[in-house]
């Protein structure tokens, strides 16, 4: 039960989300270089119901790979699953409540996306720890961080913020993907990593 919800995680959250911002393209008056995908959803637009729809898709999703994780790997990913779940659930209320009030996004808890690949990274276990894995993970969570910094500092510019914003989601849910799918396939590589480490030092 636990793998199937980790698996799942692989094609949800950034299928929606790319949906949503395809849908954009075609709405007028509406400009997906200089827009968030958060103000698709205040637009009378029959384009527009993609965005609540598409955000608590997503967030339902990650709540559930944080489940997952949580009954995974004899509860190896404790830190992970509640950051997961903490963002899950506060991107659901994006989707529910509209752009502009304090509950889109629970009070910033969205702010989360950035430990989940951080803590991944720090809890992955032995048998399922690769250098690609670990490094894929830390490089989502510095550009995630980036961004947020980017956004929160006013340093993102105003005239390309729906831009930044849409590559920031490509990082921060194309990450579920690739880190479900090694988590779950790419044992093999944490093998071969550690018999070539064991050969290394028997060598040595």
């Amino acid at each position: 039960m636990s793998k199937a919800l980790i698996r799942q995680v692989q094609f949800f959250p950034l299928l929606a989300m790319l949906c949503t911002m395809v849908a954009a393209l075609w709405v007028p008056h509406y400009s997906s270089m200089s827009q968030h995908v958060s103000e698709l959803g205040i637009i009378d637009h029959p384009a527009a119901a993609f965005m609540p729809i598409a955000a608590m898709i997503a967030g339902a999703s990650v709540c559930l790979f944080g489940i997952g994780l949580w009954f995974h790997a004899s509860r190896a990913f404790g830190f992970t699953a509640a950051a997961a779940v903490i963002f899950g659930i506060a991107y659901i209320s994006a989707g529910i409540f509209p752009t502009g009030t304090a509950m889109h996004g629970l009070y910033g808890l969205t702010m989360f996306y950035v430990l989940v690949p951080a803590f991944f990274a720090a809890e992955l276990p032995a048998e399922h720890r690769t250098r690609l894995l670990v490094n894929v993970s830390l490089a989502a969570a510095t550009l995630s961080f980036i961004y947020m910094w980017a956004l929160l500092s006013g340093l993102d510019p105003q005239d390309t913020r729906g831009l930044t914003q849409r590559l920031a989601i490509l990082v921060i849910f194309g990450w579920y993907p690739i880190a479900s799918y090694m988590l779950l396939y790419g044992t093999g590589s944490a093998s071969e990593d550690a018999l070539g480490a064991r050969a290394v030092t028997q060598e040595g």
